[in-house]
């Protein structure tokens, strides 16, 4: 009997699964088959057989951005405050150009700034003013939040200390912003500050600091400065990164009592997580 079932279950499911014989011609019939193949299978099939197109030549695209950055950094201090930013905009849609921008249109007019003032008749207060509307650009740009730099662990903090000049540069607060960004917690001092660089480290905690290097900055006291604040910190292993905004070359990290220098602003954050994780 045992036999007798087994052998009529598998008639049974024969039975069952075999496919009637209307439907042997294809899928005439079966709508849902017909629209999964017109659904996917023929716009694929429309792919395969699309002639092929040429990748786009990214050194074009590239000449052409740098080209349309660089005419917009040059006019930039030209501009009124909202036709600035309505450009800014328009070379960042949604927020996706936040760090190129900053690297090829605020940093260069911010140096075009400081040529200007060097090599005309000192109007230092129609500089400082062409400094604030940067900064006031930079404050209004747009940003997708899609960091480069490898966020810190813990919830890292660092000490941003600017430079000698009367007012933060551009490039100090742009710092600033891409610190945050990435995911530290900043504490800045400026000039103005209430208590010092050296005060604030050793009464809070911090990872790192950030030195800002201007034409104001006093090459030989910041040595001695990042010096003491390695003994006063509440962090024994601080680390320090400075910037460098000199004309000339910038001196080996040491030099500065610095851990890691770079000229480029933009790469303040990777380079602070790059510090951080040899260490």
């Amino acid at each position: 009997m045992p036999n007798d079932l087994g052998m009529a279950s598998r008639h049974q499911a024969r039975h069952w699964t075999r496919a009637p014989d209307r439907d042997k011609g294809g899928l005439h019939g079966n709508p849902a088959l017909e629209a999964v193949v017109r659904r996917a299978v023929v716009p694929g099939l429309a792919r395969l057989h699309r002639p092929h197109r040429p990748c786009p030549d990214i050194g074009s695209v590239q000449r052409a951005w740098l080209a349309e950055a660089g005419a917009l950094a040059e006019a930039l201090p030209r501009l009124d405050l909202a036709e600035a930013a309505r450009a800014l905009r328009a070379l960042n849609p949604g927020g996706t150009r936040f760090e190129a921008v900053c690297h090829d249109v605020l940093l260069p007019a911010a140096a075009r700034l400081r040529r200007q003032r060097d090599a005309g008749p000192a109007d230092e207060a129609g500089y400082l003013m062409g400094v604030w509307r940067l900064r006031m650009l930079l404050i209004g740009l747009d940003d997708d939040g899609q960091v480069t730099a490898v966020r810190p662990r813990r919830g890292a903090s660092a000490l941003l200390v600017a430079g000698g000049s009367r007012a933060p540069t551009l490039e100090h607060a742009l710092v600033l912003r891409l610190f945050e960004r990435a995911g530290w917690s900043v504490h800045s001092c400026d000039r103005l500050a209430e208590a010092d660089a050296t005060a604030v480290a050793g009464h809070s905690r911090f990872d790192l600091a950030w030195f800002s290097i201007d034409d104001a900055t006093d090459l030989g006291l910041l040595a001695g400065l990042a010096a003491e604040m390695r003994r006063a910190s509440c962090n024994h292993g601080i680390r320090i990164v400075s910037g460098w905004l000199l004309s000339e070359p910038p001196p080996p990290a040491a030099a500065v009592g610095a851990d890691a220098l770079t000229p480029d602003a933009t790469h303040a954050a990777v380079l602070a997580g790059q510090v951080m994780a040899l260490h």
